[in-house]
């Protein structure tokens, strides 16, 4: 940031914690970002810190919050009481905006596995069920060092588990040791070759029981017992780290074009299903 607009920022203070009616407060479309609701299905307002307002021209700018702010408008909170907020008094709009601006620019996303941690921390039962199944696979979604290999890509599988449940979640994960076994230690570079995130949700999406995908060209309806077929096929043309990264290079080119993407997982699913085709003539010669 501009040294001479930081110093500007620093001259403000540490604001003052007072509570501001919902309707004066003001949303300023010269720099604020466009409201989108996230449909959060539950909102606590103990989790937020207060908003952020500068006092400009006498108007109250809403500069940090503006979403937890809605979603308590939302939630019907601000109809008998005020909002929270840290008001910074005799501010000027290159002020708000540069606020709004600090606040932003460096904020970091929490990472998937911190968040599968805590949620472990906090009792959910789902998630402490993965978690046990995952150490038991030699995967550490927490990546403290606590199995074989950091599953950096936790996040995808705990949606994966959430949508057609841990069952078929660790199914892929199976298939996928399967064929690239990041327990093997004969490889020095499998340190490095935990689960890839395209690679657990493509091989996810083609291998869920039930297909109910129109215009495409792999089974709508997988057998299981087609899986010591796929995985062989796909252990034999594509073994080791160089072959995964040769199928995901595959993958790539299926998405390649106006669809882009890169090695996308519906380029997996068609990379996958081209292998699926290829080892059924194997196993049939014509």
């Amino acid at each position: 940031m501009d040294p001479t607009v930081l110093k500007g920022l620093l001259a403000l203070g540490y604001g003052e914690n007072v509570e501001i009616p919902y309707d004066e407060l003001h949303v300023p479309e010269e720099f604020q970002r466009a409201l989108k609701p996230r449909n959060w299905d539950v909102f606590v307002p103990a989790l937020f810190g207060r908003a952020v307002v500068a006092e400009v021209d006498g108007e109250n700018w809403l500069v940090d919050g503006l979403h937890r702010v809605d979603e308590g408008h939302t939630h019907g909170m601000w109809a008998e009481a005020d909002v929270p907020s840290v008001l910074y008094a005799g501010s000027n709009k290159e002020q708000a905006a540069g606020l709004f601006h600090l606040s932003n620019a460096r904020r970091v996303a929490l990472r998937a596995a911190d968040e599968f941690r805590s949620a472990c921390y906090s009792g959910d039962e789902s998630a402490r069920a993965l978690d046990v199944a995952l150490l038991d696979l030699d995967l550490d979604g927490w990546c403290q060092g606590r199995a074989e290999r950091d599953l950096t890509a936790v996040g995808t599988v705990v949606g994966i588990a959430e949508k057609y449940g841990m069952e078929h979640a660790l199914y892929t994960l199976d298939t996928l040791r399967d064929i690239w076994a990041w327990d093997d230690k004969t490889d020095e570079r499998y340190a490095e070759s935990a689960p890839h995130m395209r690679t657990i949700k493509g091989f996810s999406e083609y291998l869920r029981p039930i297909k109910n995908v129109t215009g495409r060209r792999y089974p709508r309806r997988w057998d299981p017992e087609n899986g010591e077929m796929l995985t062989t096929y796909i252990a034999t043309h594509f073994p080791g780290q160089e072959g995964l990264l040769s199928f995901l290079a595959r993958a790539q080119m299926k998405r390649a074009g106006k669809d882009g993407g890169g090695a996308s997982a519906v380029g997996v699913e068609l990379q996958i299903h081209d292998c699926f085709l290829k080892a059924k003539r194997e196993r049939v010669p014509a």
